[in-house]
């Protein structure tokens, strides 16, 4: 419960207990500086305990007035170091800004494939769009006439995972579907299962 709590008012607090934090992690994060980065999160951790929250998590997870989160800001720069830094203190691979867009949309979008892989490793959804209905696929198709070399192996990327997380979603559901269940039958004598023979 108290990690869920954490996940839900965490970034709230972040703003409370370090004003302008949201701000100063999307800066960094955007600047590509990890050192500055590193600093910032263990500032936030080190005062967890005045305030009584999940600290770096929660700061890591805030976002500035665009809904944007550091890993967000990371991404679209193509800064891989950030991008880890971020992952490591439990950013929310998923989370979007008010348009949708995901980090991993945003890395696509961009042609960072590195950062892309990393997204894509801790567990972002390759499928998410945003509210246009653009998706990282799409995003990395639109790359492929850019001609940086990108946009190709960001389609292999995305390609490979949605294929990795299919076949694993049809084992669970195998695995689910063949798992022995019990059949729980009543016997009962009359209207009143309380009373007695």
């Amino acid at each position: 419960m108290g990690a869920m709590l954490a996940k839900c008012i965490g970034p709230r607090l972040a703003i409370l207990a370090f004003p302008g934090v949201e701000e100063e992690l999307g800066e960094v994060a955007r600047a590509g500086d990890a050192v500055a980065l590193r600093e910032v999160l263990d500032r936030c951790t080190a005062g967890k305990e005045a305030v009584g929250w999940a600290g770096s998590y929660a700061a890591v997870n805030t976002a500035d007035a665009n809904g944007c989160t550091p890993l967000y800001h990371a991404c679209v720069a193509g800064h891989s170091k950030c991008v880890k830094l971020c992952l490591r203190h439990g950013a929310n691979v998923d989370a979007a800004s008010h348009d949708g867009s995901t980090a991993l949309l945003a890395a696509c979008s961009n042609g960072h494939a590195e950062c892309a892989r990393l997204c894509l490793d801790a567990g972002a959804l390759p499928d998410r769009a945003d509210q246009s209905g653009k998706t990282p696929t799409m995003a990395a198709r639109d790359r492929s006439a850019i001609p940086d070399g990108n946009g190709p192996h960001l389609i292999e990327l995305l390609l490979a995972t949605s294929a990795e997380q299919r076949a694993h979603l049809r084992e669970l559901h195998a695995a689910d579907w063949n798992r022995p269940r019990g059949l729980f039958v009543c016997f009962c004598r009359g209207p009143n299962l309380h009373q007695g023979r």
